[in-house]
């Protein structure tokens, strides 16, 4: 073996042979040369930059598009609109509809006349956003014993339950209204108590004869309130209610009309708790009357929904009250609300709003963003572990976490990216692992250069540690940023504006450990250093490793602490008793002891690789054995990763012990006699319309700027084959089949006929005309159908809102024109729909719409189906799951490439950079086999992002050692190198692996599931790529490993430059 591993317990040469640090040139030498003349200066350049841009992000107005008010670094308004891929035809048929919606409203009015505008009567219909649905059932002991759930003691309970909602203050203000009265809500509790009467104690004689009215099967109407096995068993363990606020609010045209200003009334009003005296928000929407505090103080609370629900089923967060109530811990979370009826019989009780679950995700996301000052508290300490220095692990993480704010004025300001949701958050724990593994990679090259005997002055060893730091931190952060940028181009805005500011974050990082770095490491070198431990700042008397280092200050740092002016006027400089002999200014370079940690790699670790023969060539068991164990292992968890598939059910966003979970989910829509209408997807087949015009729309911007119909210039509907076929599709609907899991039944509508607008004209026309036709023979004959059908519906108390939207007559060039027509219908398609099951259903309308578009004739090509539900659901939702997977694979396509070329220029050799990406392989099938293998888990958001950020992270610690191994020159066997590099980047490797560990330990406290998965993903990620670096890459170098010029990227190009000199000779 070489000699300088003799011992084991001598430093080494860190340096390439004929390599003079001391020597310092170039550009990067002159920033070094500067930093070790001026720290002071460097450093305070580096905190006038942070403050300036930091103050420009938390001062500077945010954009209106993204928030009302606040500050440049402010969380956007989430919209409906943010997830979806807005550039696919999903996307723009949906969007076309509710176009056409609008416009048919608009250009109803018009037909009508000014004096007849069509306007839906505030608070004439129940509203779906600002709803609540009530649930009770058995617990599963008494639902085995057949037990009905309707009894003397749980009606009682239901009706004092509703009252919550109909006694709230605000309600006879928001309360759907006919003729002037609140609309009874629809409950089962009215099925037993008169309108308004008490929640008196009834008769069990009284419970029972009315829950066989409820239980009767010629009673379609009541079955929304009994289980769908009601009629066979001839009683019901569970029941539900639906509560609605009215809608449209006053001053609105309809519940269309700023939905979103619409739902925030709702929220505020009714479901939080309202502070008197009106807010100026309130007062600026269209709302009218929206004064709720008269007659009452300024100041005064009245308790929202959410609050006396709370109250009613001792409900508590942490903490318990005030502006952050339940900030660390939802009220939601183990919550079981419950009626105890008796002794052995407990009636659970559950709710759901969509108001409600916006509050709780708002809630529970900001709570979980807490933890991340955990995170950065726990790397911090480690920081300051590992370098055995406060003021290190101080300024280090300043220069990390600052990194944020300054990456986001860059995204900001000059990327004009102005949408910041809260998934960017997760940019701290990424910029957590890789600044530490950075702040590591300084700090032992430092530490290591102090005993290298070539090196004779702090010029050098600064230089030298710079240049090590910015060799291996450009190629670890290169590769990260890499996988950021292929996760960047995907058509999923949020992931888009994550991947993008995360790279930001990490340039930044990366800049200011190049540029700021060296005046910390200078600064701590001078007042600092040879304090030996952490707590001796202004006293040598405190216990632990404290005191002066040995074996003294040096001549440069006591020229250096004469020149510096603050030193001198320091408390501890005046305890200052070290002295130095002139002589060798190198006196304090000399070879030392190695530190624990790199001599225990050096000693233990490595003989585990290279065997305890140390002589080249011999054989080396644990090796060849982890070598086998690991590529058995990881092809076992590359066929787990391969079956990942797009989740087969609906994504969860909340815990199984919280209320919202997957459970209740289940129950809300599953298993009952008759569902509500929100149970199910209405579809729209729509003729007319070619696509919706993009170009003037950004998708940072997603609700804004959505674009125009584009209408088919060709449509035709007045000819009398277009009429016929439009009756034809209407007909199709009634029988069209489904026979799909995520089908209510096996037809694919929902027992009501398609809302036919033409067929609805035809026996219009002839009931006014007497006569029998099955089509109109004239264009202005139909529009004079329409134009009359639509005055009789306006005369009605509610009108019907179908006809508004079902046909587009508007203006053209030559008078009123048939512009478009579609066809509404509810299908028996349950929402929401796992992605496997959306695709089959999809296929089976998409194949119908295809027969259509060849059977249809000249006028009538240019059809369509869409759904109608919100972007979040439906068909878009579908498409965004597709895209998420398309996005992992298209990052494997482009990270390993760009990864390997980064490997080839980082270790200069193509079998080391070879040896170094089937780690990296094994790395990513380990993680996410992981995920289906052991968490059982499908292709959803998390693990979409984190498979391919993986592939970052994975590199680093396997680039530190190939890097090492191609720096040990003057090893001149595989043994000597593999060991040199453990010797030197071990700690480094286990120090940037804790941190990134520790960090991603701290997102299993969040309550938000995707950020638990988060957890396990990065947690996977650090395990499996510290251990596989450590043992795997090892391995196979030990066994394998180039030696010499073999494999040496500098050789084939010395190759290929030999055969163009000799060719062009």
């Amino acid at each position: 073996m070489n000699e300088k591993f003799n011992s084991g317990s001598r430093r080494s040469s860190m340096t390439a042979e004929g390599e003079d640090w001391d020597n310092v040139h170039g550009i990067t030498g002159r920033l070094v040369r500067f930093a070790h003349d001026h720290y002071y200066l460097t450093f305070l350049i580096f905190l006038v930059f942070v403050i300036v841009t930091s103050a420009v992000i938390f001062i500077a107005p945010t954009d209106p598009r993204c928030a009302q008010s606040g500050p440049q670094f402010t969380v956007c308004k989430q919209s409906n609109h943010d997830w979806e891929v807005s550039y696919s035809m999903v996307s723009r048929y949906k969007d076309a509809v509710n176009q056409l919606m609008n416009r048919g409203a608009v250009n109803y009015n018009f037909l009508l006349g000014a004096s007849a505008i069509s306007k839906t009567k505030a608070l004439s219909q129940p509203s779906e956003d600002a709803a609540l649905t009530l649930l009770y059932y058995w617990k599963d002991a008494v639902v085995k014993q057949n037990v009905n759930i309707f009894t003397p003691t749980t009606v009682k309970d239901m009706c004092e339950i509703q009252r919550l909602f109909v006694s709230h203050p605000f309600y006879p203000k928001l309360c759907q209204r006919s003729n002037g009265n609140c609309v009874q809500p629809y409950s089962v509790v009215q099925q037993f108590y008169k309108a308004g009467g008490d929640c008196t104690l009834l008769t069990d004689s009284e419970v029972q004869q009315k829950a066989k009215d409820l239980l009767n099967p010629a009673n379609p109407l009541l079955g929304f309130f009994v289980s769908s096995e009601a009629g066979s068993k001839g009683f019901t363990n569970t029941t539900r209610a639906l509560l609605s606020l009215g809608a449209p609010l006053p001053g609105f045209k309809d519940a269309a009309e700023d939905k979103d200003v619409q739902q925030n009334i709702y929220q505020s009003v009714f479901f939080e708790d309202f502070t008197c005296p009106v807010p100026k928000w309130l007062k600026d929407t269209k709302f009218l009357n929206p004064d709720f505090c008269n007659g009452r103080k300024d100041g005064e609370v009245i308790k929202g929904l959410e609050s006396q629900l709370f109250e009613k089923f001792n409900m508590e967060g942490f903490p318990k009250s005030g502006q952050y109530k339940g900030a660390f811990r939802s009220p939601y979370l183990g919550a079981s609300p419950h009626e105890e009826i008796s002794s052995s019989e407990v009636m659970e009780v559950r709710w759901y709003s969509n108001i409600i679950q916006t509050m709780e995700f708002a809630r529970v996301v900001n709570g979980d963003l807490n933890f991340a000052i955990l995170s950065i508290s726990v790397v911090y300490l480690y920081i300051a572990y590992h370098t055995k220095s406060f003021f290190l692990a101080s300024m280090f993480m300043f220069q990390i976490i600052i990194s944020l704010p300054v990456g986001y004025f860059v995204y900001y300001n000059i990327g004009q990216i102005h949408f910041y949701s809260q998934v960017n958050i997760l940019a701290i724990y990424l910029a957590l692992g890789i600044g530490a593994d950075s702040v590591f990679v300084l700090y032992d090259c430092w530490q290591q250069s102090e005993t290298d005997p070539s090196i004779k002055t702090t010029l050098g060893r600064l230089n030298y540690s710079h240049n090590r730091t910015m060799i291996a931190c450009f190629n670890t952060t290169s590769s990260t940023v890499m996988s950021f940028v292929a996760t960047a181009i995907t058509p999923v805005m949020p992931i888009e504006c994550f991947a993008i500011f995360a790279s930001l974050v990490l340039i930044m990082n990366y800049i200011f450990m190049v540029t700021v770095a060296p005046a910390i490491i200078m600064i701590y070198y001078v007042h600092f250093e040879d304090l030996g431990g952490f707590c001796c700042y202004c006293s040598r008397s405190c216990t632990g490793r404290c005191g002066p280092k040995e074996p003294g200050v040096t001549t440069h740092l006591s020229k250096l602490r004469e020149k510096d002016a603050l030193y001198r006027c320091s408390c501890y400089a005046k305890v200052e008793s070290d002295t130095v002999e002139n002589g060798n200014p190198s006196e304090a370079f000399n070879e030392r002891e190695l530190r624990a940690a790199e001599r225990f790699f050096s000693d233990h670790f490595s003989k585990l690789i290279i065997g305890f023969d140390l002589q080249p060539g011999k054989y080396k068991p644990l090796a060849y054995f982890f070598l086998a164990a690991i590529t058995g292992y990881s092809i076992y968890m590359a066929t787990q990763a391969f079956q990942l598939t797009p989740p087969k059910a609906q994504e969860e966003w909340f815990p199984p012990n919280h209320m919202f979970n997957k459970e209740l989910m289940s129950r809300l829509a599953h298993n009952w006699k008759a569902g509500a209408n929100s149970d199910y997807m209405e579809i729209v087949v729509v003729f007319g319309v070619e696509t919706v015009d993009r170009s003037n729309f950004s998708a940072f911007y997603p609700a804004y700027n959505r674009g125009g119909v584009v209408f088919d210039k060709e449509f035709d509907f007045s000819s009398k084959d277009s009429q016929k076929f439009f009756l034809r599709v209407c007909k199709e609907i009634e029988t069209l089949k489904c026979g799909k899991g995520g089908c209510g039944s096996n037809m694919l509508r929902q027992g009501q006929s398609p809302y036919c607008v033409f067929q609805d004209m035809l026996k219009f026309y002839n009931n006014e005309t007497k006569s029998n036709v099955e089509y109109f023979p004239s264009k202005k004959e139909m529009i004079d159908t329409y134009t009359k059908m639509a005055q009789a519906n306006s005369d009605k108390n509610n009108p019907d809102k179908y006809l508004e939207y079902s046909m587009g007559i508007e203006q053209g060039t030559n008078g009123l024109e048939i512009k478009w027509a579609m066809i509404p219908f509810m299908s028996s398609i349950l929402s929401p729909l796992p992605n496997a099951e959306a695709h089959d259903i999809y296929s089976v309308l998409e194949k119908w719409i295809e027969g259509l578009r060849k059977d249809a004739p000249a006028g009538m090509k240019t059809v369509f189906q869409t759904d109608t539900q919100v972007a979040a659901l439906g068909w878009t939702w579908m498409k965004v799951e597709d895209a998420l997977v398309y996005n992992l694979l298209q990052g494997f396509a482009m990270c390993f490439p760009v990864v390997f070329v980064i490997l080839i220029f980082a270790t200069g050799n193509v079998i080391i950079s070879f040896y170094s990406i089937v780690t990296i392989a094994f790395i990513v099938v380990g993680v996410l086999g992981s995920a289906k293998g052991y968490a059982g888990w499908s292709l959803g958001v998390a693990e979409s992002i984190a498979g391919v950020i993986v592939i970052g992270f994975s590199v680093d610690y396997t680039v530190h050692l190939g890097h090492m191994y191609k720096e040990a020159r003057s090893c001149h066997t595989k043994e000597e190198k593999i060991r040199y590099a453990l010797t030197y980047m071990g700690t480094t490797v286990v120090g940037g692996g804790m941190t990134t560990l520790l960090a991603g330990l701290m997102l299993y406290l969040c309550t938000l599931t995707f950020f638990t998965k988060m957890a396990s993903l990065l947690v996977w990620t650090i395990l499996y790529s510290t251990f596989y670096s450590l043992f795997f890459f090892t391995s196979l170098c030990a066994v394998a490993g180039p030696v010499g010029s073999f494999g040496s990227i500098e050789v084939c190009t010395d190759f290929v430059k030999r055969k163009l000199r000799g060719r062009g000779s």
